[in-house]
């Protein structure tokens, strides 16, 4: 099973979103940030090292949007550990998305997104 941790940033009502670039699995499709959790890594020190690496950013990581869950894909079974954030710079260098754009909760569900993260946006929606 691959495990990955991802943060959902928010700041003044907004959310962070990447879009990732064609070339990759979902290619165009928008993510929240984050990605594969090391051996030895939590969750927390694993989208610490992935925000610093894909966007430049520092970040403090917060409460968990939702327990640990899991979401099968043809290619493969993740572990999916999502915790809210908020941003400490405002770098965006961007590395592995081709752009990013801050959105509102409720337009989260008009995007193109990997289908786990449809119970992802859920939560957010019902939370924020």
């Amino acid at each position: 099973m691959l495990r990955v941790a991802l943060v959902v940033i928010t700041e003044k009502g907004y959310i962070l979103a990447a879009k990732r670039n064609h070339n990759r699995v979902f290619g165009d499709y928008w993510e929240f940030p984050g990605g594969k959790i090391e051996v030895g890594e939590t969750p927390q020190q694993a989208v610490i090292r992935e925000l610093h690496e894909e966007f430049g950013d520092r970040i403090e990581v917060k409460q968990p949007v939702l327990p640990p869950f899991t979401f099968t894909y043809e290619y493969a079974t993740i572990e999916f550990n999502v915790f809210y954030a908020k941003l400490l710079t405002h770098h965006y260098v961007l590395t592995a998305a081709s752009s990013y754009r801050w959105f509102r909760p409720n337009e989260l569900k008009n995007l193109n997104w990997p289908p786990a993260n449809q119970k992802i946006i859920e939560q957010i929606v019902r939370q924020l």
